[in-house]
């Protein structure tokens, strides 16, 4: 009898809610999910990715990450869609705010077709930087019926569009 070789078992898919959980995470998860009201911990205040190169999708709940100075999403090579929930990424919920020590980098990532952000999400970052993403085709930010106040400080700043 031959014997299989011995595989790490992991979930493509997962949710976390804890900077803990994400950071025990099988590093070939396909499809994450950070839930709502979670990873608002004091001490998460940078958040990247890199470490997961096999990531096709991100999707964040609302009212997250509300600590995170730094958001990187960069050289994740299959990653197709980012998703992002209503007062997320910002200390100032339903409002706006400026910090110019808050930033958002989006670049490398040569799959991603669709980046999209609910309402006051990343109201208080002073730089949000999209760069080398030649397969984007859709951006949404907001609502353009209602306040957002997404980026209320900030530029949006695309570079290198293919």
């Amino acid at each position: 009898m031959s014997r299989l070789p011995s595989i790490p078992f992991y979930t493509k898919n997962a949710t976390v809610c804890s900077m803990s959980e994400l950071t025990n995470l099988n590093a070939g998860v396909t499809h994450l999910t950070i839930g709502s009201n979670c990873m608002n911990e004091n001490s998460t205040v940078l958040l990247h990715f890199t470490r997961f190169a096999q990531l096709k999708e991100l999707v964040v709940g609302d009212n997250s990450c509300v600590n995170v100075d730094q958001l990187n999403l960069i050289g994740l090579p299959k990653l197709r869609s980012v998703v992002i929930g209503e007062n997320s990424f910002t200390a100032h919920p339903n409002s706006f705010g400026n910090n110019p020590n808050r930033f958002f980098f989006l670049r490398g990532c040569g799959s991603l077709k669709e980046l999209m952000i609910g309402r006051y999400s990343f109201s208080d970052y002073a730089t949000f930087e999209i760069e080398n993403v030649p397969s984007l085709e859709v951006i949404s930010i907001g609502d353009v019926n209602e306040a957002s106040y997404n980026m209320y400080s900030s530029s949006l700043i695309l570079r290198s569009m293919g």
